[in-house]
């Protein structure tokens, strides 16, 4: 199906059209190639444009593993930028998050059923391969079910990007239910510290490092400016084992909850200059670990675990939801849910 603004031309090359490719390639101008000549015919393809949350997401579904021949010259993240932008344009409303896009392939292994390898466009327009994404992960189960790739109701991913897996659960039409706690590490606190202190100018700052699903910052302040948070990521970053870039490492600034019936507030700094409208999944992700280990900023502000695992976090737009289940300060399962919704979908 295609939406009313797409036609069949799409799968055709438009000689008319230019596309500007820019840094890190060659300042160039080309014809606007078609969805074929750019993933090419040698493997059957679906392109799809899937809301995952608040989050527009491109998944790129093919039915084989993509061979290196597909990616002549190195050229795979720009092809891929063309896709998105030809696929998402400007249909980004306000209040959601764009520039993720998902490459699918079926899993050689015997425990996952599909590799996802996460790409994520930075400030610079440029595509590149870093950590992971939980609202993508909800894309991609949605894509691998309608695509056959498992027919049992769950899906079991592959992150190429961390070599962790994650388990998708199907709940509903396009419901899904993800289990995250494989993206954990065993030590998710790099420094083995559950408090470090970074100095910004003359000012020190309490914060929990941890990564799990992606590199976190966890302090206990807000209103704090993008320049000190910038310097906060550029000083953490090496502790936290990760090289520094728009996306990574993330800051997440909590404190007491907006509502009753909640835990926390959190509003997550997920990229350079901007906050999260509502809270990445990997967010959760790593608060919740937080909260499993005492001593850590989280668990300064939630002494006492809920104890049927419930947690509900505020955040900037609503609350999220999550169940966990840890031992002795060890994530054994930690679910989410999130809604997708397909919006384009073309067949190749």
């Amino acid at each position: 199906m295609f939406e009313n603004e797409l036609s069949k031309s799409w799968l055709d090359d438009d000689p008319t059209g230019a596309v500007l490719l820019d840094s890190p390639y060659t300042l160039e101008r080309h014809p606007i190639p078609s969805l074929r000549s750019l993933l090419g015919t040698r493997h059957p393809i679906a392109v799809e444009r899937i809301l995952s949350g608040t989050t527009h997401c491109v998944v790129i579904t093919c039915d084989e593993k993509i061979t290196t021949d597909w990616d002549e010259h190195g050229l795979l993240p720009l092809r891929l930028k063309i896709v998105y932008e030809r696929m998402v344009g400007s249909h980004v409303d306000k209040g959601t998050i764009a520039g993720k896009i998902g490459l699918v392939t079926p899993s050689a292994s015997g425990d996952c059923d599909v590799n996802l390898t996460f790409w994520q466009m930075d400030n610079s327009g440029n595509l590149v391969r870093k950590a992971t994404c939980g609202h993508l992960a909800g894309a991609v189960a949605e894509a691998a079910a309608q695509h056959g790739l498992s027919p049992r109701g769950t899906v079991r991913i592959k992150s190429v990007n961390t070599n962790r897996r994650l388990l998708a659960k199907g709940v509903g039409k396009g419901r899904w239910k993800l289990n995250f706690s494989e993206l954990i590490p065993d030590d998710p606190l790099p420094t083995g510290s559950t408090l470090d202190r970074i100095q910004v100018g003359e000012r020190d700052y309490e914060a929990t490092l941890l990564t799990a699903g992606n590199p976190y910052i966890i302090i206990g302040e807000s209103n704090i400016p993008f320049s000190t948070l910038e310097e906060l990521r550029s000083k953490a970053a090496s502790s936290l084992g990760c090289e520094l870039h728009d996306h990574i490492p993330k800051v997440a600034q909590v404190g007491p909850p907006k509502n009753q019936a909640s835990m926390l507030f959190a509003r997550i700094y997920h990229l350079a200059f901007q906050f999260h409208p509502a809270v990445p999944l990997t967010g959760v992700v790593a608060l919740l670990t937080a909260a499993s280990i005492e001593g850590t900023i989280v668990r300064q502000l939630i002494p006492r675990l809920p104890d049927d695992g419930r947690f509900r976090i505020d955040h900037p737009s609503g609350t999220k939801e999550a169940l966990l289940v840890s031992e002795s300060g060890k994530v054994r399962e930690l679910w989410l849910e999130v809604s997708t919704r397909t919006l384009t979908t073309v067949q190749l």
